[in-house]
């Protein structure tokens, strides 16, 4: 038989690490200040690894291409998550 493959979803962990005097963001729960503009910045301000995680940014998938020009805004909500590979 062939092997099968089990993939999960997971939150990423987010450092506490805050810069002051930026927006205030919604984390994975967390609520962060941080001086971003972007989504692809916030991605690095998290030390994320840009393209192995999935961003949902206010209930919507943000897509790796619009990373880039997609803007961060106060009181924005984000669930970031990773996937894991077993089996």
């Amino acid at each position: 038989m062939g092997r099968s493959h089990s993939w999960l979803w997971i939150r990423c962990r987010v450092g506490a690490d805050d810069v002051a005097n930026g927006m205030r963001l919604r984390i994975n729960g967390e609520t962060r200040e941080l001086d971003v503009h972007t989504v692809e910045a916030l991605l690095v301000a998290l030390a994320l690894p840009v393209d192995r995680v999935a961003v949902e940014q206010n209930g919507a998938i943000v897509r790796r291409p619009e990373r880039a020009h997609t803007p961060v805004n106060d009181d924005d909500v984000f669930e970031i998550v990773t996937l894991v590979g077993g089996g």
